[in-house]
């Protein structure tokens, strides 16, 4: 797909500014945008930070009338809040039509790029394979008091994966069986837990933890960055009564940067299959939003049946709420040792 007058205005911008809570693939996609609109010279500069501190670095530079990012890449639940404060513009990209609904927003303010699943992990120097937990009743018995480290679901400095999978087993769970597990969550396990999901699992890889959750289930993540570890890495640990579990990871365009024609090059470069088809070569648990990607691993569809999404729309107007739950019942107040 080319649009030679938004190529032109691109040159004639000469910038692209991306702000990403992923890294790798960030640094990955750039490249590739590059190669493919070489002839246009556009400078492209990139920031990679946890979610939360690149919203509120959005928020500031909007406030002070400071330029920011073009595109954001960051969770799903980070784009609705955007969306919700205005922050990103509509832009009725041409790919779209390429996507399952439930993996763009209705007003056109952000698409998923890459879907990720997502679960609960254990380390498997630290229990038998005979010995794991088959369902929550199992999980949530008080023998493995302290054997578990989850994402703080009361304060949020750094990201709210942990806090809105939770919520989002209630759907698949029901009232009564999810508010059952949350209680026992809290007073028979007493789970650590921690404001960074990187630190959280890498502290899991060095055997500090026997269990936790939710932690991306990416082989590329496991491999590279738990395989120098002297306790081994970590492997999902399967529950019965949990259904497997996606967080999309989503492109949006800010409202208030300096490039528009350039951004829009580059989100509709994201959702093309020249780039979700590299993505699915290379970036291993990267699962491509765009059905019938061919991929190199495990799955080659963008996971939208059949998996447990989050957040829903209602969930993350409920925060507040949820919040106030899961304080009532401590949750949050254990913190792992040197900690806090």
């Amino acid at each position: 797909m080319s649009d030679p007058g938004k190529e032109q205005a691109a040159r004639k911008e000469g910038n692209l500014i991306v702000y990403a809570s992923l890294r790798g693939v960030l640094q990955d996609a750039i490249k590739a945008f590059r190669r493919k609109y070489e002839d246009l010279n556009i400078h492209a500069s990139y920031y990679s930070s946890h979610p939360v501190p690149i919203y509120e670095k959005m928020k500031a530079e909007v406030k002070a009338g400071l330029p920011t990012c073009d595109v954001c890449i960051m969770p799903q639940y980070m784009q609705m809040q955007l969306a919700k404060e205005d922050m990103l513009r509509e832009y009725a990209s041409p790919l779209l039509k390429f996507l399952p609904e439930n993996l763009y927003d209705a007003k056109a303010t952000w698409a998923a790029m890459a879907v990720e699943p997502t679960g609960m992990v254990y380390n498997p120097t630290k229990v038998r394979a005979e010995d794991l937990p088959l369902t929550l009743d199992e999980f949530t018995d008080p023998k493995w008091q302290g054997k578990t480290a989850i994402q703080s679901v009361v304060a949020f400095p750094e990201g709210k994966m942990g806090f809105y999978y939770l919520i989002a087993l209630k759907r698949s769970l029901g009232e009564s069986k999810w508010t059952e597990f949350i209680t026992n969550l809290a007073t028979n396990i007493k789970p650590y837990t921690y404001e960074c999901l990187l630190y959280m699992t890498h502290n899991m890889g060095l055997g500090q933890h026997t269990f936790g959750f939710p932690a991306t289930l990416r082989k590329q993540g496991m491999g590279d960055d738990y395989s120098h570890m002297r306790e081994g890495g970590v492997q999902p640990l399967v529950l019965r009564d949990l259904p497997p579990a996606a967080i999309a990871r989503c492109a949006g365009i800010t409202k208030h940067g300096q490039n528009k024609a350039a951004g829009e090059l580059f989100f509709d470069f994201i959702l093309s299959r020249e780039w979700q088809e590299e993505m699915g070569r290379n970036l291993d648990g990267m699962v491509p939003s765009r059905p019938g990607t061919v991929t190199e691993y495990w799955v080659s569809q963008p996971l939208d049946k059949g998996f447990l999404h989050y957040p829903s729309p209602a969930e993350h107007d409920q925060e507040k709420e949820y919040i106030d739950v899961f304080r009532s019942l401590g949750l949050g107040d254990n913190l792992p040792k040197g900690i806090g």
